[in-house]
C-alpha cells in the first residue's frame, strides 16, 4: 500500500469515527452549546443568623443532543459577593467535597468548579446540587433587605424557584417579584422560561406585619415623620 492510499484510508476512518462516536462536552463552553437547557433550577437560602446564610443551588441538566453526552468540567458563578465555605457537590446523588482550589475569582465573582463524568442520554436529565455556607448580611435594622442575582445567562431555564427560609422571629414584608407562595417560614418566588440573569429583592422584619405592596421602611419612615409632626405641633401649641 503506497502512502497516498494509506492517507486515504486514514481519512475515511477518521470521518467514520467522528460520525459514529457519541458527542462529549469536555469544557464548559462546549457543554453549554450541547446541553442548552436546565430545569427545576432552585436557589434555596436559609438565614442562619444576621451574618451567615446556607445556600443550596440545584438544577436538572437536560440533554437535548442526539447522542449521549458527558458534560465534564462545569462551573457555577456566585453573585452578590458570596464567598463560599464548606462547599459540597451532589452529582446525581453522589456527594463530594469541593476543595478551595476549585473555587476561584473571575470578573469579580467567586466561581465554583465541579466535574460531571456521568453520561446523560438524549432527552434525559441529571440532578446537580451545589451546597455551601457564606457571609451575606442583609441591610437594615427593623426591615432587613436582600438584593440577590442568580441564574445562568447563557442557558435556557425551564423553571426557576427562589426559596428563602427565615428564623421564626422574622417574616417577609415585601418582595420583588411578588411571592408566589409561603409555607410557615419558607417563602417562594417562581419564574418560568428564564434565559437571562434574574434578580430578587426581599425584605423581612421581626415586626408582625403582613406582606406589603411597598417597602416596609417607607411605613416606618412615615410613622416617624407623623410622630415628629405631632410632637412639634404640641410644642408649638404650648
Amino acid at each position: 500500500m503506497n502512502i497516498k492510499k494509506l492517507f486515504f484510508v486514514l481519512f475515511i476512518a477518521t470521518i467514520m469515527i467522528l460520525n459514529f462516536v457519541p458527542a462529549y462536552a469536555l469544557e464548559q463552553n462546549s457543554a453549554k452549546m450541547l446541553l442548552q437547557k436546565l430545569d427545576n433550577y432552585v436557589v434555596d437560602i436559609t438565614v442562619v443568623n444576621d451574618k451567615t446564610v446556607h445556600v443550596i443551588q440545584g438544577f436538572d441538566i437536560v440533554s437535548q443532543h442526539k447522542d449521549s453526552i458527558i458534560p465534564g468540567r462545569a462551573k457555577l458563578v456566585l453573585y452578590n459577593g458570596m464567598n463560599p465555605r464548606n462547599a459540597v457537590a451532589n452529582i446525581g446523588g453522589s456527594r463530594k467535597d469541593i476543595s478551595s482550589q476549585d473555587i476561584i475569582e473571575e470578573d469579580g465573582n467567586k466561581v465554583i468548579y465541579y466535574e460531571i463524568w456521568r453520561p446523560i442520554a438524549p432527552g434525559e436529565s441529571l440532578p446537580i446540587q451545589i451546597e455551601f455556607d457564606t457571609d451575606l448580611t442583609a441591610k437594615g435594622f427593623l426591615f432587613k433587605q436582600m438584593n440577590l442575582n442568580f441564574g445562568e445567562p447563557e442557558l435556557e431555564i425551564n423553571k426557576m424557584f427562589f426559596i428563602l427560609n427565615l428564623p421564626e422571629k422574622y417574616g417577609v414584608t415585601y418582595s420583588e417579584p411578588a411571592l408566589t407562595s409561603s409555607d410557615g417560614q419558607k417563602y417562594i418566588i417562581e419564574f418560568d422560561n428564564v434565559n437571562h440573569e434574574e434578580s430578587v429583592v426581599v425584605e423581612y422584619s421581626p415586626l408582625p406585619l403582613p406582606v406589603l405592596p411597598f417597602h416596609g421602611y417607607w411605613l416606618w419612615l412615615t410613622l416617624v415623620i407623623i410622630s415628629l409632626g405631632l410632637f412639634a405641633y404640641r410644642i408649638l401649641k404650648k
